[in-house]
This record gives C-alpha cells, sequence and structure tokens, in this order.
C-alpha cells in the first residue's frame, strides 16, 4: 500500500467514525440543513436533469432531494453499478418506487428503469466520506463517480457535513474535483 493509499484508509475511517457518531435527531436535523442549501443554489433551480445518489442510512439523505427534483418537473436519475471494475450508469425514475436493493446493499433503479446518455443542464449530486477545501473527495475505494465523472460535463455537487471537508486530501490525477460543496453550515464553491 503507497503512503497516499494509506492516507485515504486513513481518512475513510475517521469518517465513518464520525458519521456513526451521529445521532439519529442530530443526523436528521443536520441532513435537513443540507438540503435546504442545496435547494437554495441556482444550479439546482435551473437544473434540468439531476443525477443523484441513493443514501444509505450513514449519508446525507438524500431521498428528499429525489422527491423535490421530481415534483419540480426535473429528470432525476440515480446510479446502478454494471460490474466491479468501477462502471455505472445513470437511470431515469419517477419514484423511489423504481428502486430495488443492488450492488452493495444499496438500493438501484429497476432493471425497467431507462438507462439515459444525456444529461442535458444536468448536475450530478456526489457522495463522499471526505472532501478537501479544493473539490477534491475521498470516497469509498472503487472509483465508480470518478469513471463517471471522466465524462459528465455538468456541474458536481457534493454533500457533508461541514466536518467532513477538510484542508486537502491526497489525490490522482483520475480524481475528479467537486465543483460546489453544500454543507449543513454553508456553500463552499470551488
Amino acid at each position: 500500500m503507497t503512503a497516499q493509499s494509506e492516507d485515504k484508509a486513513f481518512l475513510r475511517r475517521r469518517a465513518k467514525e464520525y458519521r456513526k457518531s451521529l445521532l439519529p435527531e442530530e443526523k436528521a436535523r443536520r441532513d435537513k440543513f443540507v438540503t435546504d442549501n442545496l435547494f437554495a443554489l441556482d444550479e439546482f433551480k435551473n437544473a434540468k436533469t439531476v443525477l443523484c445518489y441513493v443514501s444509505s442510512s450513514r449519508e446525507v439523505d438524500t431521498s428528499c432531494i429525489i422527491k423535490q427534483a421530481v415534483l419540480s418537473g426535473k429528470i432525476v436519475a440515480v446510479p446502478r453499478c454494471v460490474d466491479a471494475f468501477g462502471h455505472m450508469e445513470f437511470c431515469r425514475i419517477d419514484s423511489v418506487f423504481d428502486l430495488e436493493p443492488g450492488a452493495f446493499g444499496i438500493m438501484e433503479p429497476n432493471p425497467s428503469c431507462e438507462i439515459m446518455t444525456a444529461f442535458d443542464n444536468g448536475i450530478c449530486i456526489v457522495p463522499a466520506l471526505v472532501f478537501s477545501e479544493d473539490g477534491y473527495r475521498v470516497g469509498f475505494g472503487k472509483g465508480y463517480y470518478d469513471r463517471f465523472l471522466q465524462s459528465f460535463s455538468g456541474t458536481k455537487i457534493g454533500l457533508a457535513y461541514e466536518e467532513q471537508i477538510i484542508k486537502r486530501i491526497p489525490h490522482d490525477s483520475y480524481d475528479i474535483k467537486s465543483d460546489i460543496i453544500v454543507s449543513d453550515k454553508k456553500v463552499h464553491r470551488v
């Protein structure tokens, strides 16, 4: 293991411990601040297409983001893992009822959902365990989002609790930066 991968492993462990320490009431309150800050962004308001991860119980809750985007008439798509080599595709959904358990126990679009290839006027809500102030992220280490984001030309928006944003993190040439990080405290424009 390289020093850089050891640093990322340490950051992953620390971030997971922090997220586990949040009490459910505190997490729900802070999730609302994050989503309120996201909904106030012009990028969200003006987006025609919203690509959004389906959150696990420890991540910033994205269920209300998905619901709000659908209610606002936006095209909403969520990821589906295609293989174990870090490839995923985004599929259009019309409600959370279009989801079923998929790879890694994460909810994914069911097989009947349309695979999207064009993301007109789109934003992509990206998950991470840790973000740096300059937009880099540490995810779970499989590279799914970095591979997808290489060809995504829209605005990349990370969601985090303020404690998940640190000065800098190690990154590689293939790591893709977020354009905006939305936390429960403020909006960080990179």
